[in-house]
């Protein structure tokens, strides 16, 4: 008989043919024994899904007509039987005690194991030359979630997520052409999830010419709205402190 908690790894995956089977290859290759992998492809145009199909039925996959990266997070987990669910970026790898440290933190270190929200720190490389570029260490300077998750805003592999949780904000923000990561943990944080910091490098996020994310500009010109969504959050449990405020002013400036 199965205790322990079965986790869902959710890949979306548009025109990811160089890099997907990289992806689901770190997925199925977790030490810990109760996963289940769901690649959503995401409408590509690419042999993204010939790849995709070569993992089958070790992975089960949902095909979309195109609806963005948002969208097809939603799907997967929406999709999934999890009690907690891990999004992995189809050009993005997971080390394989991934998942295996953070079930361990989650019912070693969690007040609610089915509330808290667990992070790890990660590796950044360049797909180019796969060449390691920094450890990202998520250490902030104080221990108000809020300004966790605006001082170290955590990687998209980086947490996993309670199914609880996610319900309870509705996952990602369809409409949000990018900065997704960071709307959806500063809106879990304001809501009152407790962050669990894993001291330690479980995945590598790769960056790649041309994505969305590169873009500077981009994600300045959606700071201040998720930003403004987060406050209100915030006002409505009553809940946004001076502290707060003026760590809000701070990342605004």
């Amino acid at each position: 008989m199965q205790t322990q908690p079965l986790v869902s790894i959710v890949i979306p995956c548009y025109n990811g043919q160089a890099y997907v089977a990289d992806a689901i290859s770190s997925a199925l290759a977790q030490t810990y024994p109760y996963t289940e992998v769901v690649v959503v492809d995401d409408g590509s145009t690419d042999k993204s899904r010939d790849v995709i199909q070569q993992f089958e039925p070790k992975v089960r996959t949902l095909v979309l007509t195109h609806q963005g990266g948002n969208a097809a997070r939603n799907k997967g987990w929406h999709a999934s039987n999890g009690d907690y669910i891990l999004f992995l970026d189809a050009d993005d790898v997971l080390l394989p005690e991934k998942v295996q440290r953070h079930v361990e933190a989650i019912f070693k270190y969690a007040e609610d194991p089915y509330c808290d929200v667990t992070v790890s720190d990660y590796w950044v490389t360049t797909i180019a030359n796969e060449r390691k570029i920094k450890r990202v260490s998520l250490v902030g300077s104080s221990e108000d979630p809020v300004i966790f998750a605006l001082e170290c805003p955590p990687g998209i592999s980086s947490p996993l997520y309670p199914r609880s949780r996610l319900e309870e904000v509705g996952g990602f923000s369809e409409g949000l052409p990018c900065s997704q990561e960071f709307d959806l943990n500063l809106r879990l944080a304001a809501t009152g999830v407790r962050w669990i910091p894993i001291r330690e490098a479980l995945f590598t996020l790769r960056k790649r010419e041309g994505s969305v994310s590169s873009s500077y500009i981009h994600v300045l010109d959606q700071r201040q709205t998720i930003l403004a969504r987060a406050a209100e959050i915030l006002e409505a449990r009553n809940a946004l402190t001076e502290e707060r405020k003026l760590a809000f002013a701070a990342d605004m400036a």
